[in-house]
């Protein structure tokens, strides 16, 4: 990625630059210098208030958040993300923003933080009917609530993420709801039930069960 990043800037193509250092990275990811560095070259390279700074934003508060343990500074990247987004109307960045806001917010034991973040997240997916985007939230609040040691909401949010996940077809989304659900009363049937739909998500639907 840098390599490809590096290729175009040189080249003045600074939209495929920003392209490559927004690209979606795995949690571990955040705590790699490199990508840090890229995403800190990006913002360098847009407008401060533009839409490709909104979205960089978001991805320099998971940095913030995780890797240096700058909650303040981390906040201030998401309140920033947030505020291009409503104003652009990209509810796709809208839920991204708050989703890990709120993930930050719970590496920080900020609980009451992470999951008012959380309860916008799955209020806005809902509204645009985005069932990752809530499977994602409601991941972060059965942790949050594990992590408070409130096991009914843990269940009930469990429960729900389930449900989205089934919708989707998707293995991935399937085993990492799964891990969520490990905590409830039950979780080795949940877990035996988990395993049975994704096989039969994909056997139906390989090509958008891929991870």
């Amino acid at each position: 990625m840098i390599l490809a990043f590096d290729y175009y800037v040189n080249a003045g193509n600074v939209a495929r630059a920003v392209i490559i250092a927004e690209h979606p990275l795995p949690t571990g990811a955040f705590l790699l210098e490199d990508a840090r560095l890229l995403v800190t070259r990006a913002l360098t390279l847009v407008e401060g208030e533009s839409h490709e700074a909104g979205r960089l934003a978001v991805r320099a508060g998971m940095y913030l958040g995780r890797m240096s343990r700058d909650h303040e500074a981390a906040q201030e990247s998401f309140k920033g993300a947030l505020r291009i987004a409503r104003r652009e109307g990209d509810v796709d960045l809208e839920l991204l923003a708050l989703a890990d806001r709120a993930e930050v917010d719970l590496f920080h034991l900020r609980l009451e933080q992470s999951q008012r973040n959380v309860r916008q997240a799955i209020e806005t997916a809902r509204r645009v009917n985005n069932l990752q985007a809530e499977v994602q939230a409601h991941q972060r609040a059965v942790l949050a609530s594990i992590v408070t040691g409130n096991s009914e909401d843990a269940r009930l949010h469990a429960s729900a993420g389930l449900d989205r996940a089934e919708r989707l077809h998707h293995r991935w989304w399937l085993a990492t709801t799964y891990g969520g659900i490990r905590p409830s009363h039950n979780w080795s049937a949940t877990g035996r039930m988990l395993a049975n739909l994704a096989i039969v998500a994909w056997r139906q639907r390989p090509m958008t069960c891929a991870c």
